[in-house]
């Protein structure tokens, strides 16, 4: 297993999505022939005493602090080895984009990557490129990138990761560059310039409106959307067939309608998911649909098949009477088993706010209009007002009983108005803890000074 922290150019990464490719296809297969073992007695001693510390030793050698228990978590090997797949096939396409000829298009969520896909251009999120490198330990290398092109470290992180990847050559410059640029987020714009700066490849700017729930907001959304499209069909030379575009916002509902399906799930109790297979996972097929929107929406309709099934047979990651935490904000993905830490310590994450980023379904005949409703519904998108409000609704309907608020290194988009969402959880008879870090680049996180800020909150909530 190489160390995955060492792998610093494109084409390091080009050579393990290229032998990952055809291995992908063996892992999903076998996941099918396996999972039914699992259930058999004289199995079960072998997966525990010897596959799962085997699983998590090579875990550990990539860089990713996890821990993975295969016997609690058997009903996930399927939808682990289809994310896999997807991840693989969706990276091996964009490293092959210029001897295959497909045209990509770097984004930033949330981007309204249907029109995208209508136009037969991969959308790949940089956000969740950041996320990979952050899990698996290879960020900082990227981020000491990023500081020797001239950019300091105190923007926010997800923002800054881009120009380091293309600094150090980590990804291929693709076909253009699309941002969103969301009201308070201006970093994301001038991210993007930067890396079409360095790669030379074209860049568009969707502006969104702070207005976002007024006929003019919308109407001057639906106006940069069709710019986008007209950037597009320059990109590729063909215009945008509009029923095509009609299939893949179908598409990209059923994704969605298994997404929420999933978060509804995680009201029962016992909590029948964790916040890794529950919220992690599923941000990833989300964001991008990898590639593949149909590929996604399996993924998370056998996420929502395996959690019904453990809420069918009532297990649950902890106990009847274990505290349910609403989390604000991303959580820090280099850290991710805080979560399953706080399952230790009695406590389990049923929900993330960001998953309203994507949340809403794009309605209405016209497909424009859809869209432009959709995406102006994002949490982020407008006032502090909307934030609270959209959070207090959510905490209540999947019944937790506290909230963290992660306040991510340079987001004032989040981060500005977190105060104000305390008190309003505290208002509604909520504790709620704020906590300082970084969602990505773990040089400013302080993961003693956090697990001991989280297990005091947890312990003066029993």
């Amino acid at each position: 297993m190489p160390d995955m922290s060492r792998l610093v150019t494109q084409r390091d990464l080009m050579r393990i999505v290229s032998m990952g490719k055809p291995l992908a296809r063996v892992i999903e297969s076998g996941a099918y022939l396996i999972k039914p073992m699992l259930g058999i007695s004289l199995v079960k001693p072998i997966v525990n005493n010897i596959v799962s510390p085997l699983v998590n030793r090579s875990i550990k050698t990539m860089g990713i602090n996890l821990d993975i228990d295969l016997k609690r978590e058997q009903d996930m090997i399927i939808p682990l080895a289809t994310m896999a797949k997807l991840l693989i096939n969706h990276y091996h396409t964009i490293y092959n984009s210029g001897k295959n000829g497909r045209h990509v298009a770097w984004v930033n969520m949330p981007t309204p990557v249907e029109l995208h896909y209508a136009m037969d251009v991969i959308p790949c999120s940089t956000e969740v490129f950041a996320v990979l490198e952050s899990i698996t330990g290879m960020a900082t290398r990227t981020f000491e990138g990023t500081e020797s092109y001239g950019i300091s470290r105190d923007g926010c992180s997800f923002d800054s990761h881009l120009s380091g990847a293309f600094q150090v050559n980590k990804l291929p410059p693709g076909g253009a560059f699309t941002s969103f640029m969301a009201p308070g987020c201006d970093s994301q714009g001038k991210a993007f310039e930067v890396g079409s700066k360095i790669t030379g490849v074209p860049m568009h700017c969707v502006n969104t409106p702070f207005r976002y729930n007024d006929e003019d907001g919308i109407e001057y959304f639906k106006e940069e959307l069709m710019g986008l499209i007209g950037f597009l069909e320059n990109l590729t030379g063909k215009e945008m067939d509009y029923e095509y575009l009609d299939l893949v916002i179908r598409r990209s509902n059923d994704a969605i309608s298994y997404y929420r399906k999933l978060f509804d799930l995680r009201a029962a109790k016992p909590v029948p998911i964790d916040a890794l297979f529950g919220g992690i996972i599923p941000y990833l097929p989300v964001c991008d649909f990898l590639g593949d929107i149909q590929g996604s929406t399996r993924l998370l309709k056998g996420l929502c098949v395996a959690t019904q099934k453990r809420i069918n047979k009532g297990v649950g990651v902890v106990d009847d009477d274990a505290l349910r935490i609403h989390w604000c904000q991303f959580p820090p993905f280099h850290d991710i088993k805080l979560f399953s830490d706080m399952e230790k310590n009695g406590a389990a994450v049923v929900f993330e706010e960001p998953a309203m980023m994507w949340w809403e379904l794009a309605k209405g005949k016209d497909p424009i209009d859809a869209l432009a409703n959709k995406y102006l519904a994002c949490v982020y998108n407008g006032n502090t007002e909307k934030r609270v409000q959209k959070n207090l609704e959510a905490a209540k309907k999947y019944k937790a009983d506290a909230a963290i608020i992660f306040m991510q290194w340079g987001c004032r988009q989040s981060s500005a108005n977190a105060a104000a969402l305390k008190d309003a959880f505290n208002e509604a008879g909520m504790p709620a803890l704020l906590l300082d870090g970084d969602c990505v680049d773990a040089r400013n996180y302080a993961s003693g000074q956090v697990r001991t800020r989280v297990e005091a909150f947890i312990e003066m909530l029993k």
